[in-house]
């Protein structure tokens, strides 16, 4: 866990600085100053480039976690492999500029009527996408090497700095929205640039590109594994996605901006998982490589323990500020209320998984994980579909919830027949009753006028009930020991 920890830390300092910039952007400044319907065709542009992209990266991420570490320390096929990630990058975007061309006038008609916004800047797509896929397929080979930080350094924390910035244009009235989107669009290009540059200047992107040296590597093992992955990673990436893009076929991208926004909320309960993952996955590929169980067993308890202490404490913190949470937001967002809760549940419960998805996928049964996942979007789609008229977005959010249950219900108990382990123990039933009680207690603070000393005082309340016994039980070993990194030394 030394490497996690270390990986973590850095990439946790960069993930809620970004999570503080971006709150500014996503939850104070973007409903003041665009309309719903403006915040609605930016995040479907974002929506529609990330499952585009993920679709033309072919999968070869997943191959570069799962066979990097068989190559590791031969630099003759580590650079034909970074090669061959080049070629697969080169041809994914050019299918996806071939089939944007023939599919263009198919989705100008789909969408003109519920997101004539989105419509109008269709052509951003193909920026947007290309950058999306170089960024996917050279933050997996950042991750391979161990610089799992980078990536989040970079997508969690400058993009959203060159997001912020270009906005207060537009707080000043000195830029349009029509002027800003474009400074949207490079903000995201600009990321997959800073990652090319920083690998290049650090000479980790030396490759070879010679037949021989491409076609020697194991392309038979690789190209099942791709398709398996390639097909999961759609699914996942459609299942953070999917849910808003059915919300605008079936309202418009006017209320499709208030979901996005107050998904955003219940987002931010994944922000731990996404930091610990990156560079758990890469042990448990290395781990299962060698067949050393015992490392996977480890890591799978400490990060599920981490990451449900960790998920608990965001979630319970949205719950006792959710009022406040709609103080900050214009009045037509209090529709999304319940969306903060259903959505931050889900992610709660895909938290408590810790590296689970990581053991299923980088092992031999890497297709019963591609299954999985797309019987989570199946279910996904039809909960949403089924719900979202009757009940608005909080029923899309509910039926979003319901899918991560059953889908997270089935992986834990495929691990635990297969592998002979489990990550749950007293600790998680501990932790859950702690914030229980420090969430129903916080909820009896008197709501002052002063909106910065409410959310101080229920912090602060909420952090004694819940943090303080949390450190004291050391129900986390793990997470003790990066706490008292910023504690004062014991004599």
């Amino acid at each position: 866990m030394g490497l996690i920890r270390e990986q973590s830390v850095k990439g946790t300092i960069y993930s809620y600085l970004g999570v503080l910039i971006g709150f500014i952007t996503v939850a104070i400044l973007f409903p003041r100053f665009l309309t719903t319907a403006e915040i609605g065709a930016l995040n479907l542009l974002v929506a529609y480039s990330m499952i585009i992209a993920q679709v033309a990266s072919l999968g070869f991420p997943g191959a570069i976690i799962k066979f990097f570490p068989f190559l590791r320390g031969d630099k003759n096929k580590e650079q034909a492999f970074l090669g061959a990630l080049t070629l697969i990058t080169i041809l994914g975007g050019l299918l996806f500029l071939i089939v944007f061309i023939l599919f263009k006038p198919l989705m100008v008609r789909w969408n003109e009527n519920s997101a004539p916004i989105f419509t109008s800047y269709l052509y951003m797509l193909v920026p947007l996408t290309l950058a999306q896929l170089t960024f996917i397929n050279f933050e997996a080979y950042a991750n391979a090497i161990y610089r799992a930080s980078l990536g989040i350094f970079i997508k969690e924390f400058l993009q959203r700095i060159l997001i912020l910035v270009p906005f207060l244009a537009v707080v000043l009235g000195l830029w349009s929205f029509e002027i800003y989107i474009n400074a949207y669009v490079i903000a995201l290009v600009m990321s997959a640039i800073m990652l090319l540059g920083y690998l290049l200047y650090t000479k980790s992107l030396k490759m070879r590109v010679s037949a021989p040296a491409i076609t020697g590597l194991d392309w038979t093992g690789m190209r099942s594994l791709s398709f398996y992955t390639w097909l999961a990673g759609f699914s996942a990436l459609g299942l953070q996605r999917i849910d808003g893009i059915l919300v605008n076929a079936v309202y418009n991208e006017s209320l499709t901006g208030i979901y996005t926004t107050t998904f955003y909320f219940g987002t931010l309960v994944l922000i731990p998982g996404r930091v610990v993952n990156r560079i758990s996955h890469t042990l448990i590929s290395d781990a299962l490589s060698v067949r050393d169980l015992g490392k996977v067993d480890d890591i799978y308890r400490k990060t599920s323990l981490v990451q449900w202490l960790l998920g608990l404490a965001l979630l319970a913190g949205l719950w006792v500020h959710l009022d406040n949470i709609f103080r900050l937001l214009p009045e037509e967002f209090a529709a999304g209320r319940w969306v903060i809760i259903w959505i931050g549940l889900g992610n709660l419960v895909r938290m408590s998984g810790g590296a689970v998805d990581g053991i299923i996928a980088y092992s031999k049964y890497y297709r019963i994980n591609t299954l999985l996942v797309v019987l989570l979007l199946v279910l996904t789609v039809a909960f949403v579909w089924l719900l979202l008229g009757p009940y608005g977005i909080s029923g899309a959010a509910f039926g979003t919830f319901g899918a991560v249950m059953v889908f997270h219900l089935a992986r834990t108990l495929f691990v635990w027949k297969v592998f002979h382990i489990q990550p749950f123990g007293l600790q998680h039933f501990y932790a859950l009753l702690l914030a229980i009680v420090a969430v129903f207690l916080t909820s009896w603070l008197p709501f002052t006028v002063n909106l910065l000393l409410d959310l101080l005082l229920r912090s602060l309340l909420f952090v004694l009930i819940f943090g303080v016994p949390v450190y004291l039980l050391k129900l986390s070993p793990a997470l003790n020991q990066y706490l008292e990194k910023f504690l004062p030394k014991k004599r």
